[in-house]
Parts: structure tokens; C-alpha cells; sequence
């Protein structure tokens, strides 16, 4: 078993520690793809947060790609796009200057 599904799997046990260290691993990579689309600070991290929520709380979900880093990938861009469909068109993302 690969690094990520054995931390999943301690996840899955409710070991703060695996899930620490998941967050470690992935909290740059999903920062800079949510920033991309995402300006506006707080929102960013409001959906960094959701993300790992989504990880503690249904750590399963993730073993169905080969990948973790596919299924991690997966729910982050799904829930950028579910942000930006929510956002008001005249906030949606333009860098603030």
C-alpha cells in the first residue's frame, strides 16, 4: 500500500496525526490549483478548509482512484467549479488590482 492510502486508512481510523500529515503534503499543491481560479483570499481558504473536511470525513471516497493525489485533484477541482457557478458574475475571478 502506497504512503497516501495508509494515511487514509489511519484517517479512516480517526488518527489526527495521518490526517496532519495528509494535510501537510497537499495543503501548497491545493492552495496554488484553487488559486488559480479562486481570488478572492478568504474564499480560497474556506475551500482549502472544505477540502480537508471532505478528506477527515469521508476518507473512503479517496481510495477509488489508483491515485490519492487523483482523487484529492478530483473533489478540489469540483468544488472550485461548484464555487464559481455560485459566485455573483461580477466577483467571479478577477485578481484584485
Amino acid at each position: 500500500m502506497n504512503k497516501d492510502k495508509e494515511l487514509l486508512t489511519r484517517i479512516s481510523l480517526r488518527e489526527k496525526d495521518a490526517f496532519d500529515q495528509l494535510t501537510q503534503k497537499y495543503t501548497f499543491y491545493l492552495h496554488r490549483l484553487i488559486s488559480r481560479s479562486i481570488h478572492n483570499p478568504r474564499e480560497a481558504e474556506i475551500l482549502l478548509t472544505d477540502i480537508f473536511k471532505s478528506i477527515w470525513k469521508t476518507p473512503h471516497h479517496y481510495f477509488q482512484e489508483k491515485h490519492v493525489s487523483v482523487g484529492i485533484t478530483k473533489v478540489c477541482l469540483q468544488m472550485i467549479a461548484e464555487t464559481v457557478e455560485k459566485s455573483p458574475k461580477g466577483q467571479k475571478h478577477s485578481p484584485v488590482h
